[in-house]
């Protein structure tokens, strides 16, 4: 193999690490945006369940 068709290999495969390494980041991203959303709804899921059960040992006993 010749010098010049090595490095245009190398090339090419650089050229295809920096679109893997971009779609990561995309995927990264997204799922990044997933793990927030939950976490807000699960926040508010703790909030809904404090608030019932002090409301709960509010209420007067039968």
């Amino acid at each position: 193999m010749s010098l010049l068709s090595e490095v245009i290999k190398y090339g090419k495969d650089i050229v295809l690490l920096g679109e893997r390494v971009d779609a990561l980041m995309v995927h990264r991203k997204e799922a990044t945006l997933r793990f927030e959303d939950h976490e807000r709804r699960l926040i508010r899921i703790e909030t809904l369940i404090e608030l019932s059960q002090s409301r709960r040992r509010e209420l007067p006993k039968r």
